[in-house]
C-alpha cells in the first residue's frame, strides 16, 4: 500500500514567482536596483559611475551623473546676495524762502534731490522744483511737486541725466533743498565770483530803470522792517522794455525778522526792468559774474 498522503503538500513558490503571479507589471530587479541606489546616495557614495537604468547605450551618448548636495562645486552661491547699499554724498545745498533759481551746477548721470520743507509757522504751502539747462529748456519740469503739510515735511527724488543744471523752485515759503550724488562720483563744486552793475532803490510799489543784462545775472534783495515783528512781501516782475513779461515773479520774498535779504539768479540776455511791489522799502541790486 502506498504511503504517500492524500493530501499533498504545496511547496511555497519563491517571492519573486509570488510577485509576479499578482503583480505582473513589476519589475522586482529593477526595485532592488533602485533601493541600493538610494541607500548608496543617503550614505554619501557617488554614483558617478552607475548608469541610468534605462536600455543599454552607446558609447556616443553622454552618461548622466548624480552628486550628492554636499558635492557642489567650490565658490557655489545657493542663494542671491544682495546688492550693496548705495551711499550718497552732498554736492550742494540751498536753503531759502519763497521762489528763486539757483547758480547752474554740474551733476553726473545719476543723483537726486533731497528737499525738505523748511517752514514750521505755516501747515500747508506749495513746493515744486524744476530742472532745468543752463539755456532755460526744460529737464525735468515737476521734479518736486508737492504741498508741504504736517504729514509731509520731506522726501527724495532721483534723477538720470547729467550735466550742467540749475534749479528753479516756486514756493510760498521756506525749504531746503541738497543735491546729491553716489559717494563713488568726483564731482567739482563750482565758485561763483558776482561784481554789482547796477543798484536800485525805492519804497513801495516801483519800476525801475531798464538794465541790460548778460544770459546768465543775479538779483539780490533787502528790505526794511519798520517794525521788528512785521512780516511783509517783496515781489517783482522782469518785464522787457515793451511792457511784456519775461519772468513773472522774478522776486517772491518774504521779508520779516531773520529774513530780510535773498537772492535769485536768471537766466536770460536782454535789456529789461524791475516792477516792484512791496510795502517797505528795499534795495535790489543787478550782478553779474566776474
Amino acid at each position: 500500500m502506498d504511503s504517500t498522503p492524500l493530501v499533498t503538500r504545496l511547496i511555497p513558490s519563491p517571492p519573486y514567482s509570488y510577485l509576479k503571479k499578482f503583480v505582473p507589471h513589476i519589475d522586482l530587479h529593477r526595485m532592488i536596483l533602485i533601493g541600493i541606489i538610494s541607500l548608496l546616495s543617503l550614505s554619501g557614495f557617488t554614483t558617478k559611475h552607475i548608469l541610468p537604468i534605462s536600455s543599454p547605450i552607446s558609447s556616443s551618448q553622454h552618461i548622466n551623473t548624480w552628486l550628492p548636495y554636499d558635492g557642489a562645486p567650490p565658490n557655489a552661491s545657493p542663494f542671491p546676495q544682495p546688492s550693496p547699499r548705495l551711499q550718497w554724498k552732498t554736492l550742494y545745498a540751498f536753503k531759502a524762502v519763497g521762489s528763486k533759481k539757483t547758480y547752474p551746477f554740474s551733476v553726473p548721470q545719476n543723483w537726486r534731490l533731497l528737499w525738505s520743507c523748511g517752514n514750521t509757522e505755516q501747515t500747508f504751502y506749495s513746493l515744486t522744483i524744476a530742472v532745468n539747462a543752463p539755456d532755460g529748456s526744460s529737464i525735468d519740469p515737476v521734479a518736486v511737486l508737492t504741498q508741504c503739510q504736517q504729514t509731509i515735511t520731506s522726501n527724495t527724488v532721483e534723477e538720470h541725466k547729467g550735466g550742467t543744471v540749475y534749479l528753479n523752485i516756486d514756493s510760498d515759503s521756506g525749504w531746503t533743498i541738497q543735491v546729491q550724488a553716489p559717494t563713488s562720483t568726483s564731482t567739482k563744486i563750482p565758485t561763483s565770483q558776482w561784481k554789482t552793475q547796477q543798484t536800485l532803490r525805492s519804497n513801495g510799489n516801483e519800476k525801475t530803470s531798464a538794465f541790460t543784462v548778460p544770459n546768465h545775472w543775479q538779483i539780490t534783495w533787502q528790505c526794511t522792517l519798520v517794525e521788528k515783528n512785521d512780516i511783509d512781501v517783496l515781489f517783482a516782475d522782469l518785464d522787457k522794455t515793451n511792457g511784456s513779461v519775461a519772468d513773472p515773479g522774478a522776486i517772491n520774498g518774504i521779508c520779516k525778522n531773520g529774513n530780510t535779504t535773498d537772492w535769485t539768479q536768471e537766466y536770460m540776455a536782454g535789456t529789461y526792468i524791475l516792477n516792484v511791489s512791496s510795502n517797505t522799502s528795499w534795495t535790489i541790486q543787478i550782478q553779474i559774474p566776474q
